[in-house]
């Protein structure tokens, strides 16, 4: 799995099957370069979608457990040579991959089926750094396979991309 955005990061992940099951290292701070500060567990129903949220200061290090999400990324950093690239990915334990998702890239959840993933943070969260949009903003650049899932009221009340860029512009936020 790869991404054109040139600070996404995927990482297959082994699965060891034997009649008791399987296991995964999902993390080891020895190979791993992701400074992991805070970890998140998430059950989300069918036809659920999160974002589309951008952070400031923190990395997201994500892995879907069981079900399948349909991860929605966008470059939002002005100064990056892949300002505005928008991707869609399927991640499953079918496929099992580990997705860095750097600062600047907004990124959003959909589940197609009931899922449960866990997510690393590489600073704890603090709602004062989380900016965003509305999935379905005219400008969001997406061709999405949903057309009306369940969001939360915080994301539905969310602006269009160019209002989320004025916003970043206003409060001098960039990305090196």
């Amino acid at each position: 799995m790869l991404s054109d955005i040139d600070c996404i990061k995927f990482k297959k992940l082994n699965l060891f099957a034997d009649e008791r099951g399987k296991l995964s290292e999902l993390f080891n701070v020895k190979s791993d370069t992701f400074s992991l500060a805070q970890l998140n567990y998430v059950n989300s129903l069918d036809n659920t979608f999160r974002g589309m949220h951008l952070h400031s200061t923190h990395s997201d290090y994500l892995v879907v457990l069981s079900g399948t999400m349909i991860l929605a990324l966008k470059d939002c950093r002005q100064s990056s040579q892949t300002f505005g690239i928008t991707e869609l990915h399927t991640l499953s334990m079918n496929n099992p991959h580990v997705a860095c998702i750097s600062p600047g890239i907004a990124h959003g959840f959909y589940f197609p089926e009931n899922a449960i993933y866990c997510y690393g943070l590489s600073h704890p969260w603090d709602a004062s750094e989380t900016l965003g949009f509305r999935w379905n903003a005219p400008d969001s650049g997406f061709d999405w396979p949903m057309t009306n899932p369940a969001v939360s009221e915080r994301d539905a009340q969310a602006g269009t991309f160019s209002e989320l860029m004025q916003e970043l512009d206003k409060i001098g936020l960039t990305y090196e």
